[in-house]
Order: structure tokens, then C-alpha cells, then sequence
């Protein structure tokens, strides 16, 4: 079995706004590869997602924008099915984020 799963941290409740992103790579039935960043999203944390997710405006103030780590995504994920824990939401967040950077 193939398949990627993602998961995304939003700064606020905008889901184009990923400020974390996870994502594991699972071929023949085994983890092959795991990937995480913070990510810039180029506006303040929302306090409230802060203490959820305790990810702060220091944390990723020099980190990459999720138009820089895209590619990587994309290119760990392949032809592969993708997933996620909460697909409504990490689907909107991806789709956000393309169609925002």
C-alpha cells in the first residue's frame, strides 16, 4: 500500500494560513520518508491558535513561506494517494495556500 498523509497548522482561521506542515510517505506498507516545517504565513499568529498549537510569530519569522516548501511536498508525495487526519481541512488548506502563493 501507497499513500502520503498531511497534516497542517493554520496561524489563523483562514486555512490558507499553514504556519506548520507534517507529512509521512508510506510505500509497500512502511514509512519511507517523513517531512516537517514551520512555515512563514506572512501574518500574526492568532492568539487563541497559539495556545492550541503553541507555535508562535518567533517561530516562524525566518522560516520558509509555503510557496518555497510546496515543491517538496509535491515532490515526496508523487503519483501517490494523499491523506490526512482531518481531510476537509488540510485538503482546504492546501488548495488556500496554492491558490493564495
Amino acid at each position: 500500500m501507497n499513500f502520503s498523509i498531511i497534516d497542517f497548522e493554520t496561524a489563523t482561521p483562514w486555512r490558507g494560513s499553514a504556519c506548520a506542515v507534517g507529512l509521512t510517505v508510506v510505500r509497500n506498507g512502511k514509512i519511507v520518508d517523513e517531512f516537517y516545517s514551520l512555515i512563514n504565513p506572512q501574518e500574526p499568529i492568532h492568539k487563541n491558535l497559539e495556545r492550541i498549537h503553541h507555535i508562535t510569530d518567533a517561530d516562524v519569522a525566518s522560516a520558509p513561506t509555503f510557496a518555497e516548501i510546496w515543491p517538496q511536498i509535491v515532490e515526496l508525495v508523487g503519483d501517490y494517494p494523499l491523506g490526512s487526519h482531518n481531510n476537509e481541512f488540510d485538503m482546504a488548506a492546501i488548495q488556500s495556500a496554492v491558490v493564495h502563493h
